[in-house]
């Protein structure tokens, strides 16, 4: 196996686990591409062509439609954000941690205006992070995260530059950076209670049973829950979802019939329009280089305004939030010029 097919499986298994499917029935794809490629001398993106697509293939073919038609299409719960808030806000309190250590020394005073400008600066990047994790699925729901954490911000630069600087103590700097290790170190352990259970390696979101026990919905309710299910559970544009649902409310008032009785039950017809659509793709911001781009940038303006507030005199960490800036917009632009050449093809 070349170091091409490797990464080929590596990509497959990573795609496969984004959907929900678990380690069983991952293996047996990932040994039946080994099998089928041996056989026939193709390598796996010959045969069954890019890893994400054929991740989705597998989904389609493999894991019941009942089940389907309750799971998100990236199978992201409420508590997988948190999660992933959590770490992302640890990361930052870390590496403020250290800025303090190397620029302040191992004790720093602890201010009124420090103590709740830290708190109101933790809790802004955690709602930050979290709207940049929704924004993938549900913009507007990620944007009035992030506009929240945005009015955290400020109201924590407010704290740091005009509440009282009497000293109370003093305390160590990397007491910051304890926090951000117990913030990862809560978002990569905490148990899932809500998530698909892997051992079985399809199951999650409600039962076949409690989904057939809803009751029928009326025409405008169907009407009503079929463009959200499109675009909230299965990735859909909202121009697209809208069109779904136009035609479907055409249909049923030429007709005559309730939906339900002409379509089936909104959330496996909209799993089926789904599977017409094209597999949603990641938004271009949620990439791995734009994430470490935000976060450099998130480090400069965090630095500059920490030289700016407690740290006048520490010209290189100016020096080095200035190279910070520079790396995340050098990688920022590296990111747009490959979604760009992603796109192109496909216009």
């Amino acid at each position: 196996m070349t170091d091409t097919d490797s990464r080929w499986e590596a990509q497959l298994r990573l795609a496969l686990a984004s959907r929900g499917v678990g380690y069983k029935i991952a293996d047996e794809v990932i040994e039946e591409v080994g099998q089928h490629c041996a056989a026939s001398g193709e390598s796996p993106e010959e045969a069954f062509g890019t890893p994400d697509a054929y991740a989705v293939a597998v989904v389609r073919d493999r894991i019941p439609d009942e089940v389907r038609a309750e799971r998100r299409w990236d199978d992201m719960s409420f508590q997988d954000h948190v999660d992933g808030a959590l770490i992302l806000t640890g990361w930052y309190a870390m590496i403020a941690g250290l800025v303090l250590w190397l620029s302040a020394g191992f004790m720093m005073p602890l201010t009124s205006g420090g103590l709740v400008g830290a708190v109101l600066a933790l809790l802004a990047g955690f709602t930050v992070s979290l709207g940049y994790s929704f924004s993938g699925t549900r913009l507007s729901s990620g944007l009035a995260w992030i506009g929240g954490g945005l009015g955290l911000a400020v109201a924590a630069a407010l704290a740091f530059t005009l509440l009282p600087a009497t000293e109370l103590g003093r305390v160590p700097a990397l007491l910051l950076s304890a926090v951000g290790v117990a913030s990862l170190t809560w978002g990569f352990l905490r148990e899932h209670d809500d998530q698909p259970d892997q051992s079985v390696g399809a199951t999650g979101g409600r039962s076949g049973t409690e989904a057939e026990d809803r009751p029928p919905l009326g025409r405008e309710e169907w009407l009503a829950e079929l463009p959200r299910l499109l675009t909230e559970l299965h990735g859909l544009p909202s121009a697209r979802a809208k069109e779904i649902t136009e035609d479907a409310a055409r249909h049923v008032r030429e007709s005559g019939a309730e939906p339900e009785e002409e379509f089936g039950p909104v959330r496996h017809y909209a799993l089926r329009a789904a599977d017409g659509e094209p597999a949603p793709r990641e938004r271009w911001w949620l990439r791995s280089g734009v994430g470490s781009a935000a976060l450099m940038l998130a480090i400069s303006v965090g630095a500059l305004a920490l030289r700016l507030t407690v740290l006048t005199n520490s010209t290189w960490v100016l020096v080095g939030s200035s190279l910070a800036l520079v790396l995340a917009l050098v990688l920022l632009l590296v990111e747009l010029a490959e979604h760009r050449a992603e796109q192109r093809p496909n216009a």
